[in-house]
């Protein structure tokens, strides 16, 4: 990387910015010395807009600092970005005497600074993903990217991205039994215009980008966020062939079940791709192309209920599942995927595997609860036998804990095979 000597308004503009912007800061060797590496995004008007961290302390120059300036093309350690969109602004500082260890005095000049994401987080991925996925809680996006990192480094990274206009926050409250007003929830991020116009030529973009639905939505919607994000977790676990993670995602929302006609309409279609030795728990690899020797497709038709249909409109979907997979689906979808219901409660659970039973006896779909999906717990009825199994296979299932009741529903659906 070329760099220039930084000029004296640079440098104060540095001085005066640093106690304001985020930053990351890591170690470096160059030329027998050590110091640290000073990274920030430059954007609009502000000299170092960052991409994570807390806030830096100005630089001390008693103790020997220099700063020199470099500018790069955005790209090379921000791969989210690309060149029209601004340079990457690193400030070096290198120790003003040589022969102190790396970390020395980093407490002392930056005793706020903590490296709290790794710096190849792949934005250009998060933003893609939110145009695919139309919003998520700030949870996903650190299950997601920053597996390995706290809650907090996630907010950042988002609340920096906010801050350049790349996406946008909806705060949202719901209802809470015992309460008697609505409590404050999770705030919501999705990709803004801004953002959308930057990876718009991108050919892991979405075919079709479907705005977030109305508020009285959210409380559903983002439940349906929550299984896929699951779903992706639980894909990533998987070993296919001796080869371990996801290799491909397709996910698309409100499908219909035929084409052609505007009702019904399925929550999410998932297509995951497993195997193909691409073990990348930081990042969602978006595709539907054919696939490889080593790989394994699987088709899902997420049902996300929240207990707020009736008997028989449950059992007409079930009919409706029966006729699908036309000519029509499978020349633009492929092979029809299995039906996934999600339920709130194992009463519920209950209910619709009674229902789909006596409207569709050859058929077969997986069920499982909100408690349950985080346990990887799913009762499987597959043509008049009923099973318990994980969601990629039936081995190494543990039966979930649970209330007296829950146990004795779960006892009972597994009592009532034919």
């Amino acid at each position: 990387m070329a760099r220039v000597i930084a000029s004296p308004l640079a440098l104060m503009l540095a001085r005066v910015q640093a106690p304001y912007q985020g930053c990351k800061c890591l170690p470096y060797t160059e030329q027998g010395q050590n110091g640290l590496f000073f990274q920030g995004l430059a954007a609009k008007n502000r000299f170092c807009q960052t991409v994570s961290s807390r806030v830096a302390r100005p630089f001390p120059r008693r103790l020997g600092f220099q700063m020199r300036a470099a500018w790069e093309p955005l790209g090379g350690r921000l791969p989210a970005m690309s060149a029209p969109f601004g340079p990457v602004c690193c400030v070096l500082m290198r120790k003003g005497r040589g022969g102190i260890p790396v970390g020395a005095i980093e407490g002392r000049v930056f005793p706020l600074l903590q490296i709290t994401m790794h710096h190849d987080t792949d934005i250009h991925n998060l933003l893609i993903s939110l145009a695919w996925l139309g919003e998520l809680r700030t949870d996903h996006v650190r299950r997601l990217w920053l597996p390995d990192h706290r809650l907090q480094a996630a907010q950042r990274l988002l609340q920096s991205l906010r801050a350049d206009g790349y996406v946008e926050r909806r705060m949202w409250s719901r209802w809470v039994p015992g309460r008697t007003t609505p409590q404050r929830q999770g705030a919501l991020w999705s990709v803004s215009r801004k953002g959308r116009d930057m990876i718009r030529e991108s050919d892991q973009y979405p075919p079709e980008y479907k705005e977030p639905r109305a508020r009285r939505m959210v409380p559903h919607d983002s439940t349906t966020s929550e299984a896929i994000v699951r779903i992706i977790e639980l894909g990533r676990a998987v070993e296919y062939e001796g080869q371990r993670g996801m290799s491909g995602l397709y996910v698309e929302r409100e499908v219909r079940l035929d084409p052609t006609r505007p009702r019904p309409v399925m929550d999410a279609l998932i297509i995951v791709t497993v195997g193909g030795a691409f073990d990348r728990p930081d990042l969602v690899p978006w595709s539907r192309d054919p696939t490889l020797e080593g790989e394994r497709r699987v088709r899902y038709a997420l049902e996300n209920d929240r207990d707020t249909e009736p008997p028989t409109v449950i059992a007409a979907k079930a009919s409706h599942y029966q006729r699908a997979g036309t000519p029509a689906w499978e020349r633009r979808y492929g092979r029809f995927p299995l039906p996934l219901w999600l339920t709130p409660s194992t009463r519920r659970l209950q209910q619709i595997l009674n229902l789909w039973r006596q409207a569709w006896p050859v058929g077969k779909w997986l069920l499982t609860t909100d408690a349950w999906l985080a346990q990887d717990y799913w009762i499987e009825y597959d043509r008049g036998a009923i099973s318990e199994r994980r969601l990629f296979s039936r081995s190494g299932m543990c039966r979930p804990e649970g209330d007296t009741h829950d146990q004795a529903a779960l006892a009972s659906i597994l009592r009532r095979n034919v």
